[in-house]
């Protein structure tokens, strides 16, 4: 199973907040967020996707989606 976060992206676009507004406001760098945002970091810590769950106010696995990997292979 992979995690897909672009979700966060499109909250954050959806609110047209930069990557700085949201990461300052969470506590962590625009850089990490944007790793984030685009897959690149896949393992980030309960305690920042509660973190930014609690900023765009939406429950933790609305963040989140995971897909199996048949559904990946499907998709290529």
């Amino acid at each position: 199973m992979k995690r897909d976060f672009r979700k966060l992206k499109q909250l954050r676009e959806c609110k047209k907040l930069t990557l700085n507004q949201v990461a300052s406001a969470v506590h962590i760098s625009d850089s990490y967020l944007c790793r984030i945002e685009n897959n690149l970091r896949l393992n980030p810590s309960i305690e920042i996707l509660v973190s930014l769950a609690d900023y765009y106010g939406v429950p933790v696995d609305e963040l989140i989606c995971i897909k199996k990997q048949e559904q990946e292979e499907q998709e290529i």
